[in-house]
């Protein structure tokens, strides 16, 4: 049995920070650091994150927007 990864459409998208940058973010009123894991474009064309919090055990939080990602995280 094979198992494929599904490719994702390979469109540009004109962001401030790419795939595996590391950025810091507040969420729910703490300072968080990640690394961007996925960019996109919401359905009125901003540019959204999704952030990949630790390591060993790691967490995605979706939907972060652009002004709210600071870059240079840890």
């Amino acid at each position: 049995m094979f198992f494929f990864k599904k490719r994702k459409s390979e469109i540009e998208i004109n962001s401030k920070y790419k795939i595996g940058d590391s950025v810091s973010f507040f969420y729910k009123k703490e300072l968080r650091f990640g690394r961007i894991y996925n960019v996109r474009l919401s359905d009125d064309s901003k540019v959204i994150y999704d952030i990949q919090l630790g390591g060993e055990c790691p967490v995605v939080i979706y939907d972060v927007e652009e002004d709210l990602v600071k870059g240079g995280g840890h």
